[in-house]
């Protein structure tokens, strides 16, 4: 007796002759990568072996020397270098800029974080708050404040002004 062949199924063929050629080569280059794969694997191992193997030969590692020391000479080095990359022609444009009568600048600093500090003599307080605004306008600075103003004893008025850059200047 025959199997019954329902007429709703797809009638098997079979495979073409070529699929076993192809099938025989992907299992041929498998087992090539297999064997070269555990070849690697093999000298890897004996690699590994022979580190270790020189290494107890050489006995305990050695420290490291310290680090030479930051002496007070390295670190005013650093502080000079560091304050000849600032922006300086930028800085002494901005204040020469400041045309207020009656102002003359005493000193002018750039602290560690880049804050500018300035000092001058005005004839009047008025004449220092103008110093403040009109180097506000420059597009150098983000904050400009009034730190102290005092008055000079030859007369006049003595101010310090506080300028933050703009993130980025230096």
């Amino acid at each position: 007796m025959s199997t019954p062949q329902p007429d709703f199924l797809q009638p098997v063929r079979a495979p073409h002759p070529l699929a076993r050629v192809a099938c025989a080569a992907a299992l041929l280059v498998l087992s090539v990568a297999a064997m070269e794969a555990w070849q690697a694997h093999a000298a890897l191992a004996q690699a590994q072996a022979r580190v270790q193997a020189q290494a107890s030969q050489r006995g305990p590692a050695q420290p490291r020397p310290a680090p030479p020391a930051d002496t007070p000479e390295k670190r005013a080095v650093r502080q000079a270098l560091a304050q000849l990359q600032r922006p300086w022609s930028q800085v002494v444009a901005a204040v020469e800029n400041v045309q207020v009568p009656g102002v003359a600048w005493l000193a002018l600093d750039i602290g560690e974080k880049g804050a500018l500090r300035l000092e001058g003599d005005a004839p009047d307080a008025a004449s220092a708050l103008a110093a403040a605004a009109a180097l506000r306008v420059d597009p150098l600075w983000r904050e400009v404040l009034v730190a102290r103003i005092d008055a000079a004893p030859a007369g006049g008025w003595r101010f310090a002004l506080v300028a933050t850059p703009v993130e980025g200047a230096w």
